[in-house]
């Protein structure tokens, strides 16, 4: 079976992809935008120092695991999809790169996963869509110890608010519009994939997570035993937010403007990166986003969007260089985020942030 194709490259690596102007048109999978995802990917895996079994459980055409094999040192990519003329493509995409540590399957997804339990070092989930029904299998098929779990979701409707019932019916979690959506949705989650792999008696924690064009992207890594899924879990926790005033805090129940406030969550209720890790990371082809998250300020609370806070409490708009120094001459630190152009990360709360920038 053959299909029109077209060469492009990515990375260090040719491909070949079907040539057709819109890639849902395609009969394999390829999306040019997602070339990002793909370069972030490449650099996490070469940071890994050589994970001996990778697999992407949900391959397309084969280019990012297709990447991973040839630009990375992973022993072994597994490269799995159930519609054969993507099976088609990563054949053609591993004979044209003379691949010889790559195996290529054709299953649904969870069957592979379920068959292959605590099998991979690093695994890949990046479905069309929601990737919910398939973390738990990815749970189970991940090593507990030093695994990385890597999560897209396109589904961002969902986790950032504007579809509250599907964020309940599929990652359990309560969630509403908000000015730091881009933010709960990677916190929501990183808790649904917590929650998860606690079931399985190790814990998760997130080393890089992003949101970019209309995708949110997280890589947590395993802990083994019942204590790291315990302390991982601790770490999960429900948002109070205050409409009127933007107030936000980590409680059970909360009060602000004489009314009670909304709640959010479950959800992840630490820091985002690793910043240690983030330091081993190559630029590769992507050197502003890694570079903006390598500057930000690895905040536990969402943060503030000025534009926003300011229109809520009847302030000026302040600028973001004079905020930022009257925090940190105040003992606070504080850093622009790359999840909102318009929004400011700090350790600040929110009465403190109002007292020193809201005047």
């Amino acid at each position: 079976m053959r299909f029109p194709a077209r060469e492009v490259t990515e990375g260090a690596t040719r491909l070949l992809v079907p040539d057709v102007s819109r890639p849902e048109d395609g009969p394999a999978f390829y999306n040019p935008h997602m070339a990002l995802n793909r370069d972030v990917t490449v650099a996490v895996v070469k940071a890994l120092e050589s994970p001996k079994r990778v697999c992407d459980c949900l391959a397309g055409t084969g280019a990012k695991g297709v990447r991973i094999a040839s630009e990375t040192g992973a022993q072994s990519v597994l490269l799995n999809d159930l519609n054969p003329n993507a099976v088609h493509f990563i054949n053609e995409n591993v004979r044209f790169n003379s691949l010889s540590n790559v195996d290529v399957s054709s299953k649904d997804a969870n069957v592979l996963l379920s068959e292959n339990k605590r099998s991979f070092e690093f695994i890949d989930v990046d479905p069309f869509g929601s990737p919910a029904p398939f973390i738990d299998s990815a749970c189970r098929a991940l090593l507990p110890k030093n695994g990385v779990l890597a999560v897209t979701a396109t589904d961002t409707g969902a986790l950032c608010g504007s579809f509250p019932s599907a964020a309940m019916r599929r990652y359990g979690a309560r969630v509403r519009r908000t000015s730091f959506q881009n933010e709960l949705g990677l916190r929501v989650l990183v808790g649904f994939c917590v929650r998860t792999a606690a079931k399985y008696d190790y814990g998760l924690k997130p080393i890089l997570c992003h949101a970019t064009r209309h995708y949110f992207r997280v890589f947590l890594r395993s802990e083994r035993g019942k204590a790291a899924a315990d302390k991982a879990m601790n770490n999960l926790g429900f948002l109070n937010y205050c409409y009127s005033c933007g107030n936000r805090l980590y409680c059970i129940d909360g009060k602000c403007c004489g009314r009670d406030m909304e709640w959010l969550g479950l959800m992840w209720t630490r820091g985002l990166y690793d910043k240690d890790f983030l330091s081993q990371l190559q630029e590769g082809g992507s050197p502003s986003l890694l570079s903006a998250i390598r500057s930000e300020f690895d905040a536990s609370l969402p943060s503030y969007d000025l534009h926003v806070t300011a229109k809520k409490l009847g302030k000026a708009i302040p600028r973001f260089d004079k905020a930022i120094e009257a925090l940190e001459g105040a003992g606070f630190r504080a850093s622009r985020t790359h999840l909102n152009p318009h929004a400011l990360r700090s350790d600040a709360s929110f009465d403190e942030l109002r007292s020193l920038i809201f005047r």
